[in-house]
Order: structure tokens, then C-alpha cells, then sequence
């Protein structure tokens, strides 16, 4: 159905463990399906493989678009954060545009972003910051930064070349 389990491993060394669904597992997965598909689909041999991620990554993001608010696995011990959660649909949406240059997820990311005033760091709850002295972005190791660096370097005619400038910078 497009949701996805959040962790499947070994609990307390002894016993496997399956948590629940949640939207950001769905996210993520979505994203990287979606990025699988830009990557794979011109190289010899793997266009059947690129086509099957791509369908998967269509189908958690029409779980994530029936599931709008936050889903946290049942396992867990605290909810998920719902500014990490959009952060992380973002991601799935930007990949999904640049592996298909579909508007809908175009307008997904740019229509918060250009609310926020086209506040890099503000957008989504904010991106953290590295160095304060410097305003950038900390380490890219999140789901927004990872969306922000591919719409940047997207090549969709459509990409908002502005928003391209402003993320670049």
C-alpha cells in the first residue's frame, strides 16, 4: 500500500523486531526510489529495475498524500517530530520532481518555500546551522539539505531557476 516499516532488526540481541509504519520511513523511501529511478534509468539494463523503483516511490507518496499529518510507528517511544516530518516528505517530493518533472511535486516544495520568504534555514522548521557566524547549513546529512542540493542541480525546464539561485547561494 506504500507505507513502510521503519526498522526491521534484532532487539536486545536475541529476538527480531519489526517496528511499525511510519511517514517517515515512507519518506525516505519515496525519495531514494524516486532518486534510484534518475539514476538507473539510462544505464543499459537496469531501465525495467528504474521503472519498478519509480512506481514504488509513486506509491508511499500517495500513502504519505493519504496519511497528511505525521504517522509514528506504534513501537516508538516518542513521536515523530513533525517538522522532521515534513523535511522528509519534502525530500520524497523533490525527488519525485526531478525523477519526473511532474508540477505537483514542484509546487509541494516551492509553494512553502516561497512562504517562508525564501528563507533557506526558516523553510520546513529550519535546515540547523554549522557555523553561526557563517549562516550555512550544517552538516548534509538530512533529509532538506538533501532535497535543497538536487533541486538545485535539477534539470527539469521547470525548476524555478530563482529558488535554484537562492538555495545555490
Amino acid at each position: 500500500d506504500g507505507s513502510v516499516i521503519n526498522t526491521a532488526g534484532w532487539a536486545n540481541g536475541k529476538s527480531e523486531e519489526l517496528t511499525d509504519v511510519d511517514s517517515v520511513a515512507a519518506s525516505w523511501a519515496a525519495g531514494s526510489f524516486a532518486k534510484a529511478y534518475s539514476v538507473l534509468k539510462d544505464v543499459p539494463g537496469y531501465r525495467h529495475d528504474a521503472d519498478a523503483y519509480l512506481a514504488l516511490a509513486k506509491k508511499s507518496w500517495e500513502w504519505l498524500q493519504a496519511h497528511p499529518q505525521p504517522v509514528t510507528q506504534v513501537t516508538a517511544s516518542k513521536p515523530v517530530d513533525p517538522t522532521y516530518d515534513a523535511q522528509c516528505r519534502v525530500f520524497a517530493a523533490v525527488e519525485l520532481y526531478d525523477a519526473t518533472g511532474d508540477a505537483q511535486y514542484n509546487q509541494y516544495f516551492l509553494k512553502p518555500f516561497k512562504a517562508s520568504g525564501d528563507n533557506v534555514l526558516a523553510a520546513w522548521g529550519g535546515a540547523g546551522q554549522g557555523d553561526a557566524k557563517d549562516k550555512a547549513m550544517g552538516y548534509l546529512n538530512f533529509a532538506l539539505q538533501f532535497a535543497y542540493l538536487d533541486y538545485v542541480e535539477s534539470k527539469q525546464p521547470t525548476a524555478d531557476k530563482k529558488v535554484q539561485h537562492v538555495l545555490k547561494e
